[in-house]
């Protein structure tokens, strides 16, 4: 599964950390491979079910296009002519937010009060351990959070924002007269097929980078950022879900891997997934605690690979560049 890079990179994530659960999986011409790796780097019969964070914004985006291609959404439409009641001026289109483009913050919270949060989060060892989002709820804080950000009529610079996924999530259940998963979640399973995704709590334990234990974030359905970042899947369901977008069988999720904006140095941004420039190469990270995760899908030649890890803040997209490189089953 490993060639001499990806095994030189696996050694270097072993090098300092004890309690390695790496599962890795591989996705071409329709064939999938998938392997676990236990704390001794030795391969291992497991399947895990791990928090992957921000890679259900891809999820947010497909059916985000689903509802597009009916007529039901149009992109170059205001948040507001899709949420009634807010006061009269500028508010970002959809695309916008779909893209990172939208001027909002990554959290639901004033730039004094992130600080406050980041001062916090260093005193209580950091955001392996305590979720930042957790608490800021949709039902006293979304509409406030809408009405006091007042934003230019401009195509802001790249700025990641999960409270923007949490407003186009708002508007996709807002849309069928319901909320954000009734929807989802029933897409999920039913269109997606995907068995082990979903929303909620699990059981794993992850670590931080001092090889101390960490239990997933809690978050709770009423949470503003839920929808950006609280999911969990299976390696298994995010190849399942990586060959939706390379069999054609969901023609529509196409929409997401065109260029519509500019992202940072090395991408470009479609809607949700980060293009990486010079290839034809959609991906997206999940970074949620101590758990780290990637899904990264080459549309030229279609293949895919999807990791997880219970360790934090590891950018694992390097490890699945390598691997499509040189994919073999």
């Amino acid at each position: 599964m490993f060639n001499t890079g990806a095994r030189n990179y696996v050694n270097r994530l072993y090098a300092s950390r004890s309690h390695v659960e790496l599962t890795v999986g591989v996705l071409k011409d329709g064939m999938t491979k998938i392997k676990h790796f236990g704390p001794d780097g030795k391969e291992k019969e497991e399947k895990l079910t791990y928090p992957v964070g921000s890679i259900g914004k891809t999820i947010t985006a497909a059916l985000l296009a689903k509802r597009v291609e009916e007529g039901k959404i149009d992109l170059h439409k205001s948040l507001c002519d899709y949420i009634p009641g807010l006061p009269k001026r500028y508010y970002p289109n959809l695309l916008r937010l779909a893209t990172h483009h939208s001027g909002y913050f990554i959290q639901p919270l004033t730039f004094t009060e992130m600080l406050k949060s980041q001062l916090r989060q260093h005193k209580e060892d950091g955001m392996f351990r305590k979720n930042p989002f957790h608490g800021h709820t949709m039902d006293k804080e979304f509409i406030p959070i809408l009405t006091q950000t007042k934003l230019k009529d401009k195509p802001y610079k790249y700025r990641y924002s999960n409270f923007g996924f949490s407003v186009l999530a708002y508007i996709l259940g807002r849309i069928e007269g319901s909320d954000y998963y009734t929807v989802i979640e029933p897409y999920i399973r039913k269109e997606l097929g995907l068995s082990d995704t979903g929303y909620g709590d699990i059981s794993l334990t992850g670590y931080d980078k001092k090889d101390r234990p960490c239990r997933p974030w809690l978050w709770d359905k009423n949470d503003i950022i839920t929808p950006a970042g609280g999911i969990y899947s299976s390696i298994e369901d995010l190849l399942a879900y990586a060959q939706k977008h390379l069999d054609g069988s969901l023609p529509y999720v196409a929409q997401c891997h065109k260029r519509l904006a500019d992202g940072q140095k090395d991408f470009s941004q479609g809607l949700a997934w980060h293009l990486k420039n010079g290839t034809e190469i959609s991906y997206h990270e999940g970074l949620a605690g101590a758990f780290s995760s990637v899904l990264a899908i080459d549309l030229k030649k279609k293949c895919a690979v999807a990791i997880g890890l219970n360790y934090g803040m590891v950018f694992l997209e390097k490890l699945a560049f390598i691997m499509l490189e040189d994919m073999h089953l």
